[in-house]
C-alpha cells in the first residue's frame, strides 16, 4: 500500500531537470507537498493523476499507462495552468518570482 498523497518518483534513471524542479516548486509554492520516493509500476493503479514534467512535454498529463487509464484532475491541471503562465514571462519577471 502505497503512502497517501502526492508522490513523484527519485530521479534515478531521469534527469533531475529544471522543468520538473520547477513544477515542483510551483506545487510547493501552492502548498501541495510533494513525496520524493522510489514509485514501483504495481503502484500505477492507485493513482488517480498521472503527469510527465520535461522539457519538451512541458506538462502532459498521462491518458493511461498500460491497463490503467487517467483523467487529468485538480493538481494537473493547476500545474500545468502555472507552468504555462511562468513560461509566458520575461525572463525578468522570472527573476523577479525566482530569485
Amino acid at each position: 500500500m502505497r503512502p497517501a498523497g502526492r508522490h513523484t518518483p527519485t530521479p534515478t534513471c531521469f534527469l533531475d531537470g529544471i522543468t520538473r524542479r520547477t513544477v515542483m516548486a510551483l506545487a510547493k509554492k501552492r502548498q501541495m507537498p510533494m513525496v520524493e520516493r522510489l514509485i514501483r509500476a504495481e503502484e500505477l493503479s492507485q493513482a488517480s493523476e498521472v503527469f510527465l514534467a520535461g522539457t519538451a512535454a512541458e506538462v502532459t498529463p498521462f491518458a493511461c499507462i498500460g491497463a490503467h487509464t487517467y483523467t487529468p484532475g485538480n493538481i494537473t491541471k493547476t500545474l500545468m495552468e502555472d507552468y504555462m503562465q511562468l513560461v509566458r514571462k520575461s525572463p525578468d519577471e522570472v527573476m523577479k518570482l525566482v530569485g
